[in-house]
């Protein structure tokens, strides 16, 4: 990286855009590195819509342990926060939270992510290791609205 503190969240702002722009001005790209022999794809499966339901999974952690999935904010764009029901490894999530602290301590919550899509978090705790939830894991999000 060119800059001397690489944040842990932003490698588009911190790596990626300094990159471009040494090579926008004519850095050889063996210069950047090692040649990459192999790469690893990552297959991401699309959330199934059925009328106010859809049927998503975990696609990944954060280093915090929240979920995030597959299911895009827009999917129930037009029901309120609290007539949202989400269901993961058999525990049930009642409305959207606004934020990462709201709940009691060690209880789910879901929320829409900074990336737009739903996330599942337990505050001041590891969703994914409180709660038991694996990548690839089915999450189902229900809705009511117009």
């Amino acid at each position: 990286s060119c800059l001397a503190e690489v944040s842990a969240t932003f490698h588009g702002r911190d790596v990626f855009a300094p990159i471009a722009a040494h090579l926008s001005l004519g850095l050889p790209l063996e210069e950047l590195g090692p040649r990459v022999e192999s790469v690893v794809k990552f297959v991401i499966v699309q959330p199934v819509v059925e009328g106010r339901r859809a049927r998503g999974q975990v696609v990944y952690f954060d280093r915090f342990g929240n979920a995030i999935t597959n299911l895009p904010r827009g999917l129930v764009a037009s029901a309120a926060q609290s007539e949202v029901r989400i269901v993961v490894g058999g525990h049930t999530v009642w409305g959207l939270a606004h934020c990462y602290e709201e709940g009691a301590e060690k209880t789910p919550i879901a929320l829409w992510g900074s990336s737009g899509y739903l996330e599942i978090a337990v505050r001041r705790a590891s969703a994914r290791d409180l709660l038991g939830l694996t990548r690839g894991q089915e999450v189902v999000i229900e809705w009511r609205g117009a």
